[in-house]
């Protein structure tokens, strides 16, 4: 009987799926705008909350997912690197080992291998890790973020936590040289080519940076709390980014490579480290096809390397992964959108027992109306593995009131896979992999919400909730020896608030804020929160672009963390302050910026991982030189692509549909 039940819901789903909702199937969705288009396709304007020029959420076409976007050229008022974009939005938080460490990010209590980040489609994480270092993609290279925080947002596995999707800066002809230097040693450096022909258009975007992070700091766990100097802790990293689209067919090519060396400084007290240095590669090259609005093939191959070094004991490693990767995307009638994903790795290293894995996924979503004000959005996700195969659902309602409310409800399932790291590497003394590892599996991610919009404020609330059985999670032994291993479950429950106010022309007022409780649950019902997750985290930011310049002022505050699943001690919580200013001026016929940043911390140093000191505060100082179509001022309207659209009017098929 259990199993007629299950076979009988499996096909109702299906049926409501691809068959729709009866007498309404195969219409549009709630609130839509019908625009013609070369294939008369009716699409939905997608609802705006927050309309800041370069950021805006909203619930895009055939999605379940709320999604933030981040999106502009004029990087100088956001930060540096992708790590500084993503601080600003709800839910996430931001984790580094110290300044010019890596720095992974986590999205309402995750951990940060289960964030899903792709750059044009192809999925970025390491193989081998499974998480992404955002600290080395510089946020200048990159043209769109789009952040969709819950669990199965795409096809393929992973992605438990949430998905950021990165676009590629896209050519446009003219010059753009920049420098910059700062405190701590930064120096820096970036150019911008781009040209467009009867041919096609093609772009080149190189950077270079060093920086060599020596600060003081207090010791504060040594007797007296004597004053000490960070060593080994510099970083220079060289990045290069070609970007080409052909004019007479629908292709699109992205070379890029990366490259980092870091200093692997000890921690307070402890200098083992402090010789040590981690030199990291990664080379990609992808080729997508799309022959109209909805339609998509990418190919792409990538390789990423590793080589730690640690001269003064004559330690040595080095581990690199292939990995290959096709992705695609159709639209069928009836507001159906069908997705897939196929992957196969290649690892090498002396410390691996087992070097190749592939993974394939297919996900198929649609949306259809009940009514006047209710969208119903309904989802099936097949994920394919060596680990075998799932089956996972998912549903979304939202419901129009009129004339300022609006109601969202999601609930979706996922999986995701252990690592290479988990499974097969053995790294070093101490740390032993485990091969026995199941897959994580996301029992239920839900989310109800509710915004309210009148004339210049927007707010929005939203309460979520994942459950996850049989989380990885590393533990030492009675002997200490460090193990993946399969715990109880993993709850994460939380309320955000998002809002944002536009006082006036140019100007905006920007405001977040999250509650969490991430918590792991063992078998004998031990319960401990999740190390370095904050219980509240909050920003708050004041924004002003205009066409000569621009400012920034952002306030962030963390609360306390956890340091260790199994002990008490909390880090305390901390403040910083983003100040940006940018003013641009004629210089022999051709646009300069002026750029001014700092970054300050209320306190003199502070700690995102326990006994990694930062620095309290960073200056730093940058001009741009641009020529061609890079000088026209970031204010006039051929940049402003972020305007509600006005009533009566329509964009392109093109421009609502666009997915990468």
């Amino acid at each position: 009987m259990g199993v007629v039940g299950v076979m009988r819901g499996v096909a109702i789903f299906l049926m409501t799926l691809f068959g729709g909702f009866y007498p309404v199937s195969g219409q549009e969705p709630a609130r839509l705008d019908s625009i013609p288009g070369p294939d008369s396709i009716s699409v939905r304007n997608e609802k705006l909350i927050y309309t800041l020029p370069e950021l805006q959420a909203r619930v895009p076409r055939s999605s379940l997912h709320r999604l933030y976007k981040l999106k502009g050229r004029d990087v100088t008022l956001f930060g540096e690197t992708l790590a500084d974009w993503v601080r600003v939005l709800p839910g996430v938080q931001v984790r580094g080992r110290g300044s010019g460490g890596a720095e992974v990010i986590t999205i309402r209590g995750s951990r940060a291998q289960d964030v899903r980040v792709t750059l044009d489609g192809i999925p970025l994480a390491n193989p081998l890790t499974g998480v992404v270092d955002l600290s080395t993609m510089p946020s200048s290279s990159i043209e769109m973020l789009e952040m969709m925080p819950g669990a199965g947002a795409t096809a393929g596995s992973g992605g438990t936590g949430g998905t950021i999707e990165l676009k590629s800066r896209d050519p446009r002809p003219g010059v753009s040289v920049r420098g910059v230097v700062g405190s701590l040693g930064r120096r820096a450096s970036d150019v911008e080519l781009g040209w467009k022909g009867h041919v096609g258009s093609l772009g080149i975007y190189g950077s270079a940076e060093r920086v060599d992070n020596d600060y003081v700091f207090r010791n504060r766990i040594v007797p007296n709390r004597p004053i000490e100097r960070r060593t080994n802790a510099d970083r220079a990293s060289r990045h290069v980014v070609a970007r080409g689209r052909l004019r007479s067919i629908p292709v699109f090519i992205v070379a890029r490579a990366d490259a980092v060396d870091r200093g692997t400084p000890g921690r307070m007290g402890n200098y083992v480290w402090d010789a040590a240095r981690w030199n990291e590669r990664r080379s990609l090259v992808s080729a997508t096809w799309r022959p109209q609005s909805g339609r998509r093939i990418s190919l792409a191959w990538s390789k990423a390397s590793t080589l730690y070094k640690d001269n003064r004991v004559g330690r040595h490693e080095d581990l690199a992964v292939e990995h290959m990767v096709s992705t695609g995307q159709i639209k069928l009638p009836a507001e159906t959108d069908v997705r897939w994903e196929g992957t196969f790795a290649h690892a090498h290293g002396d410390r691996l027992s087992r070097e190749t894995r592939w993974t394939a996924g297919v996900r198929a979503s649609r949306s259809d109306a009940i009514g006047s004000t209710i969208t119903v959005l309904s989802a099936i996700k097949f994920d394919i593995a060596q680990e075998g195969v799932a089956v996972l659902p998912a549903v979304g309602v939202e419901a129009y009131l009129k004339p300022d409310w609006t109601v969202h409800g999601r609930a979706s399932q996922a999986r995701r896979l252990p690592t290479l790291a988990d499974l097969f590497l053995q790294p070093m003394m101490g740390a032993l992999p485990n091969p026995t590892l199941m897959p994580e599996y996301v029992a239920l991610d839900s989310e109800v919400g509710i915004t309210w919009e009148r004339r210049k404020v927007e707010l929005r609330t939203s309460l979520f909730r994942r459950s996850t059985r049989d989380p990885i999670v590393w533990l030492p032994s009675v002997v200490g020896i460090w193990s993946p291993r399969n715990l109880g479950t993993l709850n994460a429950q939380g309320l955000e608030l998002a809002g944002v106010w536009e006082p006036m022309d140019r100007w905006n007022v920007r405001l977040a804020g999250t509650w969490q409780n991430s918590r792991v649950t063992f078998d004998n019902a031990t319960s401990t929160p999740l190390p370095y997750e904050p219980g509240l985290s909050s920003s708050l930011a004041v924004y002003y672009e205009g066409e000569e310049r621009g400012a920034s002022a952002d306030i962030t505050v963390i609360g306390s963390r956890r340091t260790n699943i199994f002990g008490p001690h909390k880090l305390p919580g901390y403040a910083l302050v983003n100040i940006r200013g940018r003013q641009t001026f004629q210089l022999m016929g051709m646009s300069a910026q002026l750029e001014v940043g700092m970054l300050n911390a209320l306190g003199s140093v502070y700690e995102r991982m326990e006994l990694f000191p930062e620095p309290g505060r960073r200056l730093e100082v940058g001009v741009r030189i641009l020529t061609g179509s890079l000088a026209r001022l970031p204010g006039t309207p051929p940049n402003k692509t972020f305007d509600k659209h006005a009533p009566g009017k329509s964009s392109s098929v093109e421009e609502e549909t666009k997915r990468w």
